[in-house]
């Protein structure tokens, strides 16, 4: 028993450690970014960005998983917290609406010998809001799609969810922009086998860019 308390404990020093290795590394990616948008700014670059067309996108970042304890009181050691990425694809009908269709990796969680990832698919409405004539503008967005929950050793379930969100972005100019964004995904899994099921929430802060064509 005690020696599989210290090895459990050793695994979760091991995880937290390549947690804070993972966070360093997307730390210095958004303060380039942070630092790159600022001087844009300062240089008076920015342009407001085209009013339609189709566009394309990508992201990163970090999440936050709430099970609403239904794995975590069951198990003495699990991480929540892991690095997120999102590529997608739409078209700006004006602008003040976008569709676009997202693919997004919301992190690999460890529990104790096992670990579950997940991954989403979502179609989704943006409402943009410009706030400014130098190229910010305000952004939210709602979605439908699914969820894949994979659990090595354990199970494998997917789910159908939604998603909200929003953020600011600043056109660099008519066609590329960067953004900061937050994003929640609401979703059922079931509980591995017992035959009931559980309310999962998993947040997301990430940056990036999108480039729209001619």
């Amino acid at each position: 028993m005690v020696s599989r308390a210290f090895d459990a404990f050793s695994r979760h020093q091991a995880e937290e450690h390549q947690l804070f290795s993972r966070t360093k590394i997307m730390t210095k990616l958004g303060f380039i970014l942070a630092t790159t948008l600022l001087f844009a700014s300062g240089n008076a670059l920015a342009e407001e960005s085209k009013e339609l067309g189709v566009y394309i996108a990508g992201a990163g970042g970090w999440t936050k998983w709430d099970d609403d304890n239904s794995i975590k009181q069951d198990w003495c050691c699990m991480n929540d917290t892991d690095y997120a990425y999102q590529v997608s694809a739409g078209y700006k009908f004006n602008r003040y609406f976008a569709l676009d269709a997202r693919y997004t990796y919301l992190g690999d969680y460890r529990i104790e010998d096992s670990s579950i990832d997940f991954n989403a698919w979502s179609v989704n409405g943006v409402g943009i809001f410009p706030i400014s004539n130098n190229g910010w503008e305000l952004f939210g967005q709602l979605g439908l799609g699914q969820i894949d929950a994979s659990a090595s050793g354990i199970g494998h379930d997917k789910e159908s969810m939604w998603t909200i969100g929003g953020g600011v972005r600043y056109s660099l100019n008519r066609h590329l922009s960067l953004s900061g964004q937050l994003d929640a995904y609401s979703f059922n899994t079931n509980k591995w086998g017992d035959g009931g099921s559980s309310r999962n929430y998993i947040g997301t802060f990430t940056l990036g860019i999108q480039y729209i064509f001619e």
